[in-house]
């Protein structure tokens, strides 16, 4: 067999090689959004305090200059929740045309699709998140600022257009943003940024008072917390995969 011959052949085999290859990953791109589920509002659940301070670590150890955390007053949250059909609340990422980070506040309903029209409510920046950072920011119950549909839709846009292969959003159930409302002296929740172990965005909740401190829990375990210990929340539906189709 000639040397001519065997190049040949192994660039045949490359190219389909190649091929194959790109087709898998179109397969899992499609595949990587799912469609006909549900929610039934009990998404999203208590983590550890040790997991949740080493997630939100992460994020600060890549992300030193970066926003840390968006605080949300209650009212604004609850104004979301009680909109009808409403099970609970996904979070985009998203930068502003100021190239500001946001996050945006969207409901959703039990198909898992956004509540029309998809007007947003975009939070306080602050750099405090779990345990560093002073706690100076005067918030209040009613802290949260309307989006327009279209300038939600941009801001998003924004987001992924810089961010192509990241997580878009997080959906959190009612059940578990009503558990850290509930609290005493909650006057809203501060969503932080974290990354886990694997590298993988994540939104931490937490409940925040008057003081503008986080309301964290006194005990490290998992799962759902009792009600006089504070919470920080976790286990939400990412998009993808869990999207909105409308």
């Amino acid at each position: 067999m000639t040397t001519t011959l065997v190049k040949c052949i192994f660039i045949v085999l490359v190219a389909v090689l190649m091929t194959a290859s790109c087709e898998n990953n179109a397969a899992i791109t499609k595949q990587s959004v799912k469609t006909n589920y549900t929610f039934d509002g009990t998404e999203g659940d208590a983590i550890t305090l040790a997991t949740a301070n080493h997630w939100a670590a992460n994020y600060s150890s890549q992300n030193s200059s970066a926003v840390k955390s968006h605080f949300f007053g209650s009212d604004a949250i609850k104004n979301v929740l009680g909109s009808s059909g409403c099970v609970g609340i996904r979070i985009y990422y998203s930068i502003d045309d100021a190239g500001g980070q946001q996050l945006l506040l969207i409901g959703a309903n039990s198909k898992g699709n956004d509540l029309s029209p998809s007007a947003a409510i975009k939070g306080k920046a602050s750099s405090m998140n779990l345990t560093k950072g002073s706690a100076t920011d005067i918030l209040n119950r009613s802290e949260g600022v309307l989006v327009s549909a279209e300038a939600s839709r941009q801001w998003m846009t924004n987001y992924t257009s810089k961010n192509p292969s990241s997580l878009r959003a997080h959906f959190f159930g009612f059940e578990i943003l009503n558990q850290i409302l509930n609290q005493e002296g909650c006057i809203g929740i501060r969503m932080c940024y974290a990354l886990n172990n694997s590298g993988i965005q994540q939104i931490l909740l937490v409940g925040v008072n008057s003081n503008g401190e986080n309301m964290l829990p006194s005990a490290q375990v998992g799962g759902k917390a009792s009600s006089d210990d504070g919470i920080i929340a976790d286990v939400s539906f990412p998009c993808p995969t869990h999207c909105s189709g409308s």
